[in-house]
């Protein structure tokens, strides 16, 4: 081996066990990032609500059988790729990558309806803590999440619209000058605005 190839050899080596370290400095395998982005409730089971519970259960499943969807188009794809002329070797992994897609596009349409309904149906109803889910906000931090554009303060769940201002959510047509409209602070959809000084 000639003293370039070495060099070269050792340079790639102390890289990658410098990055490997860097990488290992990082949230292990990004799993809490991965619970906050789907917005399961870190409340132990006894305190959960039963919408929030089933919308938990239902999540999780969905994404496990997501998880299977995944692996079998993972699978026929190896197999398609890896038929070597062999036609119903081919065919077989064909079948197999349409009916994985078909099965992850009804399981997408799933966890879309699943978290309208939780999201806006369930959780929608909001307001200063009154809507059934002050105790969702019990033991939780300040700023936490609780419904739709809700989160806790104080232990209740109180609007995005409250938590920043001294405003209150309406429809648009009631915020009247000079007080300013402002979008996406309040649940129940866009016709609902939080309404302050």
């Amino acid at each position: 081996m000639s003293l370039t190839k070495k060099i070269i050899l050792i340079f790639v080596l102390i890289t990658g066990l410098l990055s490997a370290a860097a990488v290992l400095a990082q949230d292990k395998y990004g799993l809490k990032t991965a619970a906050d982005n789907a917005e399961l409730s870190k409340l132990p089971i006894s305190q959960k609500t039963v919408p929030v519970l089933i919308g938990d259960i239902i999540g999780v499943g969905l994404g496990l059988i997501g998880i299977i969807f995944f692996g079998l188009i993972l699978y026929a794809g190896v197999l398609w790729m890896t038929a070597l002329g062999k036609p119903e070797k081919a065919e077989k992994g064909k079948e197999i990558m349409e009916t994985a897609i078909i099965g992850l596009v009804i399981v997408l349409a799933a966890y879309a309806i699943t978290r309208f309904v939780f999201t806006n149906l369930v959780g929608g109803g909001g307001g200063s803590g009154a809507g059934g889910q002050v105790a969702s906000c019990q033991g939780q931090n300040d700023n936490t999440k609780c419904g739709d554009n809700s989160v806790c303060r104080s232990g209740n769940c109180i609007t995005k619209c409250e938590y920043s201002s001294t405003g209150s959510c309406g429809p648009a047509a009631s915020c009247l000058p000079p007080k300013v409209k402002e979008s996406g602070l309040c649940p129940g959809g866009v016709d609902n605005v939080c309404c302050h000084e």
